[in-house]
């Protein structure tokens, strides 16, 4: 079951589910992943403290909120064996039973890929024939997400690219980095399981789409290069107000990160390649800039080469787009920073 994207953070790559009826016992439900509302404890999300499970809702409990947002809901049959779909029950079951008190992790049960691992689970030494699908296979869970989401939720997007930090696929299967439903339901389409086509083509209508996504224009790569704009202006106008800013937009930045490097159990946060440009150091530090400001800013163009080097994304490009800006902040400030040394170590001629 493919559910389409929403607003909420959470839910900007749509839902994915598995749907098991048996008419014999006049059993029906949808068996998916669910965590407590992110939106409202935002703060237990950051530290890592979400809680989530497996659960086993009616049509009626599972379509109601899709219904009420507007969010289009379509199903594909899967075309299995009946002992898989006997297995598949008893793995669903056993995952349900354990409870919603799992901690939150969306690395491993994220709804698309557990969609995957739960019929992992029930196939045994059944093999999935997947077909040529290189396109997906060969592209990093962040490549997939950024390129699915970029247009329509710039926003939480960059968000979710800053919280989640370097995770790059480097111990998962290929198959296992498609996190997008809409990805899976294509992947699955062309994979055959005992040389039958896996799941269906046609698609089932559980709940109309009301939704009309719209390009967003004001987007967080419009917003930095405003902030690169202004600093460049700052410069030619020996104005310190755009370096202050900037000092401060990289400061909270730093304190996210500290955080979610050192502290916060969160998912994906060991390690953020975003403390490099953005940390409290400078703040800390700011009186001896003129001492410093050069050789980190050298530093810094250092890191946004090797950013630009790798195939997978690691970064948001405004988070690229806001280092330059920075970077200019320090050029400014250690040039400015010499010729008031050399204006003070300047004797001039008594009259």
């Amino acid at each position: 079951v493919v559910a389409e994207p929403g607003g909420a953070l959470y839910s900007i790559f749509g839902h994915a589910c598995l749907h098991l009826v048996c008419e014999a016992y006049d059993l029906d439900y949808f068996f998916t992943y669910e965590s407590e509302d992110a939106g409202k404890k935002v703060w237990q999300f950051i530290q890592g403290k979400l809680k989530m499970g497996m659960a086993a809702l009616t049509p009626e409990e599972y379509l109601s909120d899709y219904k009420a947002e507007g969010r289009g809901v379509v199903e594909y049959e899967l075309n299995l064996p009946i002992d898989i779909k006997r297995a598949l029950w008893r793995v669903l079951d056993q995952h349900v039973m354990e409870g919603m008190y799992l901690p939150y992790d969306f690395e491993a049960r994220g709804c698309a890929y557990a969609c995957t691992k739960m019929l992992d689970e029930a196939m045994g030494d059944t093999k999935i024939e997947f077909g040529h699908w290189e396109e997906k296979f060969g592209q990093t869970r962040r490549e997939l997400a950024y390129n699915f989401a970029k247009d329509n939720f710039p926003w939480n997007l960059m968000f979710i690219m800053v919280m989640v930090g370097t995770e790059i696929d480097s111990e998962l299967a290929p198959e296992d980095k498609l996190i997008i439903p809409t990805d899976l339901a294509e992947v699955w389409q062309n994979a055959k399981v005992n040389g039958t086509q896996m799941l269906s083509t046609e698609a089932i209508e559980l709940v109309p789409s009301a939704a009309s996504p719209t390009k967003m224009w004001f987007t967080p790569n419009l917003v930095a290069i405003l902030l690169l704009l202004l600093v460049i202006v700052g410069w030619l106008t020996k104005t310190p107000y755009m370096d202050w800013l900037m000092l401060a937009i990289v400061t909270l930045i730093g304190m996210l990160m500290t955080y979610l490097v050192l502290i916060s159990s969160l998912p994906c946060t060991g390690w953020n390649w975003l403390i490099i440009p953005f940390n409290i150091l400078p703040a800390i530090a700011w009186k001896w800039r003129q001492y410093w400001a050069m050789p980190y800013a050298g530093v810094l163009v250092i890191w946004m080469a090797g950013m630009a080097v790798p195939v997978h994304r690691l970064i948001d490009p405004s988070m690229f787009i806001l280092t330059a800006a920075w970077i200019v902040v320090l050029i400014k400030n250690a040039l400015f920073g010499q010729c008031e040394n050399k204006m003070k170590g300047l004797k001039l001629p008594n009259f």
